[in-house]
């Protein structure tokens, strides 16, 4: 798998308690608008020439291919999905935390995927693998702490002044949020080499948590 980011250029400009309890902050930090009770605002971030950013693509063709529910539909109550792409490997990683009827569940799942060699934005199959988890100190706790951090509120890199301009990443991650109104999507490349920009550092923090919560060890690690 290849989440690997071609960048033109960066742009320079411009969850605590469990859902029910605080509907009010997320509501807030994802800025949703629910004029319409029946459309789901899309924050997908563009690039500079107006067109959505590379990366979203390719996760909507692997999502297809490994039969994973389209996050753009919206979610009740909340998921966060995030997944770790590594350059030069075939291999994907999903972390996934829900909630759902005041329940917390989670899943670490491991996706293979074969191209198409003459056209590799074209996906053949995708063998999928998945294992259910719990952190080791309690999703009340694990779920505030990365919510503390920032989780719901980073910005896409592209937004972000001073993060560098590059034509390809070792690791590259993606952070998928959704409820019943709202879905965002945000990334950001190579994280744990960024951490002098203060949003690369909130996200490796993040990252951090699910590894010591989770006994996680990501592809690059192993």
């Amino acid at each position: 798998m290849r989440f690997v980011f071609k960048l033109k250029q960066i742009l320079s400009c411009p969850l605590l308690l469990f859902f029910f309890s605080c509907h009010d902050r997320i509501n807030q930090e994802l800025n949703i608008n629910n004029q319409n009770a029946d459309t789901i605002s899309k924050d997908i971030p563009r690039e500079r020439n107006g067109q959505m950013v590379g990366y979203y693509f390719d996760k909507l063709r692997v999502e297809k291919k490994a039969g994973l529910y389209p996050l753009e539909k919206g979610f009740d109550s909340l998921q966060i999905r995030i997944w770790y792409g590594y350059a030069h490997s075939d291999t994907c990683q999903i972390f996934k935390m829900s909630k759902t009827n005041g329940r917390w569940d989670g899943e670490i799942m491991q996706l293979i995927i074969k191209r198409d060699i003459k056209k590799q934005d074209s996906i053949l199959s995708v063998l999928k693998s998945t294992c259910s988890v719990s952190p080791r100190s309690g999703w009340d706790k694990f779920s505030t702490g990365i919510m503390d951090v920032g989780i719901l509120s980073l910005p896409d890199m592209n937004q972000i002044s001073g993060y560098l301009d590059v034509t390809e990443s070792n690791t590259s991650v993606i952070v998928e949020i959704a409820t019943q109104k709202y879905y965002r999507i945000y990334s950001y490349a190579d994280p744990q080499f960024k951490t002098s920009i203060k949003e690369a550092k909130h996200l490796e923090n993040i990252l951090e948590l699910i590894r010591d919560e989770f006994s996680f060890k990501q592809l690059k690690d192993i």
